[in-house]
């Protein structure tokens, strides 16, 4: 018995131990956009991003769009769908009040 106590109590640290390096990790390698911090209003942080580039598509189904945007971003050469090209597929710039 104590020998099961034993390995349940190891194989949740073990667990707990993976999943917060697994934070870390994600914590330090995800990137970031800069912000200004424009003021607080009731609580709420009221922030001013810089302009950013988006890619989007249209497909019919999600799996479609996932494995279009997928090929672009990683740079997979091979023929060509329909719509896709070395640019990205939609590129616009949003009309912002500032």
């Amino acid at each position: 018995m104590k020998q099961r106590v034993k390995t349940v109590f190891l194989g949740g640290a073990a667990v707990l131990a993976g999943w917060i390096a697994w934070g870390l990790y994600s914590t330090w390698s995800t990137e970031s956009v800069p912000y200004d911090r424009l003021r607080t209003v009731d609580g709420v942080e009221l922030r001013r991003y810089p302009e950013t580039v988006t890619v989007e598509t249209t497909a019919p189904d999600g799996r479609t769009a996932f494995q279009r945007l997928f090929r672009y971003i990683s740079g997979t050469k091979r023929e060509r769908a329909v719509g896709l090209d070395d640019e990205p597929l939609s590129r616009h710039r949003e009309n912002r009040s500032r």
